[in-house]
C-alpha cells in the first residue's frame, strides 16, 4: 500500500531532523578533561616536528664581584717534628788578663799561652791579646798563633813615648786527627827591653765541616 505525504509526517521529519543537528551541535562543545581522551595519532599530529634550535645569545655582562667571605678559623696545631741530631758546635777557651814580661834574655819566640786536649776535630781558633811598650825606644814585637802547621802572624810596632798599647787579633783553621792544642808564641827581637803582654785569650770553636783553600 503507497502511503502518502501529510503534514503530520513532514512535522515528524523536520523533528526528527532537527533534534539530531542538536545533538552535533552539542558533540562540537564537548571538554576534553585529559590527553588520554584523545586518540594518540590524533595527538601526534597536533605536537608536530620540533623546531631546530636558534642561535646563542650574546654573553651577558659581568656580574659585581662578590665581597670576601669571613676568615675561617685557625686549624689544629700539626704534631711535633723529629729532632735532629745536635751538631758539633763546642767551644774551647782559655785566658789570662794578668801582665806577662817577656823574657828579653831568651832569644827566639817565647810561650805566652797555650789552649791544649783540643779532642779531635775541625776547628776556628781566634786568638787576642794587647802589647804595651814600657821601654824608651819604638819597638817590634811578633806574635804567633799555632796550631800544628797552620799559623797566623801579628806584628805590633809599639811606641814607648806614651806607654804605648795595641791590640792584635789572629786566626786559623785546622783539623787535629787526635788530641791538639793552640799556641801563642811572641818575638820582641831586642835585648833587653821591657814588653808587657796582657788580656791573652784562645778560643777554639768545633765545627760540623771546614773548607780551607787559599783564595
Amino acid at each position: 500500500m503507497r502511503r502518502h505525504l501529510t503534514y503530520a509526517n513532514t512535522v515528524a521529519t523536520l523533528a526528527l531532523l532537527f533534534a539530531m543537528s542538536g545533538g552535533a551541535l552539542a558533540a562540537k562543545h564537548y571538554v576534553l578533561e585529559s590527553t588520554k581522551e584523545v586518540n594518540p595519532k590524533v595527538l601526534k599530529k597536533l605536537r608536530g616536528v620540533p623546531g631546530k634550535a636558534g642561535p646563542a645569545g650574546a654573553a651577558g655582562a659581568k656580574g659585581a664581584t662578590g665581597t670576601a667571605g669571613a676568615e675561617g678559623k685557625q686549624g689544629p696545631l700539626g704534631p711535633r717534628g723529629v729532632t735532629g741530631p745536635t751538631g758539633p758546635s763546642e767551644a774551647f777557651s782559655t785566658y789570662h788578663d794578668g801582665a806577662i814580661e817577656l823574657a828579653t834574655f831568651d832569644p827566639g819566640y817565647q810561650s805566652v799561652a797555650a789552649l791544649r786536649e783540643l779532642p779531635a776535630g775541625d776547628y776556628w781558633i781566634t786568638a787576642t791579646l794587647q802589647a804595651t811598650n814600657e821601654f824608651e825606644v819604638e819597638i817590634l814585637v811578633q806574635c804567633k798563633l799555632a796550631a800544628e802547621g797552620d799559623n797566623d802572624v801579628r806584628d805590633f810596632d809599639i811606641d814607648s813615648k806614651t806607654s804605648e798599647t795595641e791590640t792584635g787579633v789572629m786566626q786559623v783553621v785546622n783539623g787535629f786527627t787526635g788530641t791538639g792544642e793552640a799556641t801563642i808564641e811572641c818575638d820582641d827581637f831586642e835585648d833587653p827591653t821591657t814588653i808587657t803582654l796582657s788580656h791573652v785569650k784562645i778560643t777554639a770553636i768545633r765545627v760540623g765541616e771546614l773548607t780551607n783553600r787559599p783564595g
